[in-house]
């Protein structure tokens, strides 16, 4: 199931204008089915195309720091597989943002596909620890004082899709691949670029689908563990 999802972010990040040049690094994690090993390999054949194999148990963490020390831009963007990106120059405003003096991540807009907010920035608190602001409302929708409409500062924002200079993104050190391997590592490196001085952006211009945890689904089992464990 997770190939479909992969060829609809892709086909999306190539038919959606991105406004900057654009360098795709794939990071294959132990794919076993026959047509996604065959889907990559003429993936990785093209100009500005990589795909890195990365073996071992899922670290979404691990996963993201071996890209991003392969990745030569001056701005990276973490995005899940089962992203679709729906606004045309969604590369410049996210580079923008990024790329601007005291700003450390940049986040979007999340849409599940029945059309409602999955995310619209990140409030600490929520739960107990954090969670996505304005869930579920009409992606058209205002928002508490039109905050979901508006570009603003927040406390963090989603890995799913996640923007941040290749400077900051080295003088943060990357995701925490050790203590944080699947949950809150996005919050994590969030709160570490404000104690840096810098702040993290919501920019609501930029709008995507997100197929949230159709990969990997809910955590059950030894994966609830571990996610109560990082939280």
């Amino acid at each position: 199931q997770c190939l479909p999802l992969l060829q609809a972010c892709l086909q999306s990040i190539t038919a959606v204008p991105a406004g900057v040049d654009l360098e795709l690094l794939v990071v294959d994690n132990g794919s076993v089915e026959r047509a996604t090993a065959e889907f990559l390999e003429g993936f990785g054949q093209k100009p500005g195309r990589q795909v890195l194999q990365v073996a071992g148990p899922f670290n979404f963490s691990e996963l993201n720091n071996r890209a991003a020390e392969q990745a030569r831009g001056s701005v990276l963007l973490l995005l899940n597989n089962d992203v679709e990106l729906l606004s045309p120059n969604w590369g410049a405003d996210l580079a923008a943002n990024a790329l601007r003096p005291g700003v450390g991540c940049v986040g979007a807009q999340l849409h599940y596909p029945d059309g409602t907010i999955q995310h619209g920035g990140v409030v600490l608190g929520i739960g107990g620890m954090a969670s996505h602001a304005h869930r579920d409302q009409p992606a058209d929708a205002l928002g508490y004082q039109g905050r979901l409409q508006l570009a603003q500062e927040f406390s963090a924002v989603t890995a799913a899709c996640l923007a941040i200079s290749a400077e900051h993104w080295q003088q943060l050190g990357g995701l925490d691949e050790h203590a944080l391997a699947v949950n809150y590592n996005d919050v994590d490196l969030c709160l570490r670029a404000q104690s840096a001085g810098l702040r993290n952006i919501y920019l609501p211009q930029v709008k995507a689908i997100h197929h949230e945890s159709k990969s990997r689904g809910r955590p059950e089992g030894k994966a609830y563990r571990q996610w109560r464990r990082e939280w």
